[in-house]
């Protein structure tokens, strides 16, 4: 009999277990607040109304993000990593699920760790007005506002481009956003304003379309870009707090499933303690 019953024990705890691990799965493939602190609201229908977030929240594309002054909100992107929305920062959360990852930030602080390595033909892209930050596998940050973009790279490296209109077709506009590329690597920041922008495009309206003279300008603006790159002060502290050293403690727990096996050792555990 009392064999009989440590197996209806057994069977109790293991359907338990497996109940309680497909909840996990299904909660860890979802984008959620991490952590938050302060003021900080999410809009659901492109800024018609605005409600408070809380733990745990699911957060899904198109989704905007705002804080207010003093706070911060984290976002766990399983299978990339984290995002930080900073103070009084607004961000537009265009597409965190598919191969080619988005954010607009429309003003403020934004802060990434990209804990997982992307896969060949992913991106994941930080837009503003000024330029766009594209990343692989980094800790980096982005401050925005309508005049300027400034972006610092902690760790890994940063691909840089302006948001200025190319006068060329589809077929040629892929090679020449990667003559104006800029790159930027760990402990560098570069600063991108909105006036320069407007330089390059009148520059670039005057070659009329003449494509050996549209890419003599866009490699002249590139060096002078190179040369604008500088020793990023705050770095170390940007690789502390989006490491873990911020409010959401250590982020590597939420990864360590990536990089270990799959298996139900939780169940073994709690078998084996029944067994005792």
């Amino acid at each position: 009999m009392k064999n009989k019953s440590l197996w209806y024990t057994l069977v109790a705890v293991i359907g338990i277990a497996a109940i309680l691990s497909l909840g996990f799965a299904a909660s860890a493939s979802k984008n959620t607040v991490k952590s938050y602190s302060g003021t900080v609201e999410v809009s659901k229908d492109n800024g018609k109304k605005w409600v408070k977030v809380y733990a745990d929240m699911e957060i899904q594309n198109k989704d905007i993000i705002r804080t207010k002054d003093k706070s911060l909100c984290e976002i766990l992107i399983p299978g990339l990593g984290v995002f930080r929305v900073g103070p009084n920062t607004q961000a537009t959360l265009d597409n965190l699920t598919g191969k080619d990852k988005q954010v607009a930030v429309k003003s403020g602080t934004v802060g990434v760790n990209v804990k997982i390595k992307l896969k060949p033909g992913e991106t994941f892209k930080v837009e503003t007005e000024t330029a766009v930050a594209e990343v692989r596998g980094t800790i980096f940050e982005v401050q925005a506002d309508s005049e300027k973009t400034k972006t610092i790279c902690a760790e890994g490296e940063v691909e840089m481009l302006r948001n200025v209109n190319i006068p060329a077709s589809d077929a040629d506009l892929a090679e020449l956003q990667s003559i104006l590329k800029v790159k930027i690597k760990a402990n560098k920041e570069i600063e991108m304003t909105m006036q320069e922008n407007k330089e390059l495009e009148n520059l670039l309206k005057s070659a009329k379309k003449n494509m050996a003279e549209v890419k003599n300008i866009l490699k002249q603006y590139n060096s002078k870009d190179l040369m604008k790159i500088r020793l990023a002060k705050k770095a170390q502290n940007l690789i502390d707090e989006l490491s873990g050293g911020g409010s959401g403690g250590n982020i590597d727990k939420y990864f360590e499933e990536d990089e270990k096996d799959s298996g139900d050792g939780g169940t073994d555990d709690l078998m084996k303690k029944l067994k005792k």
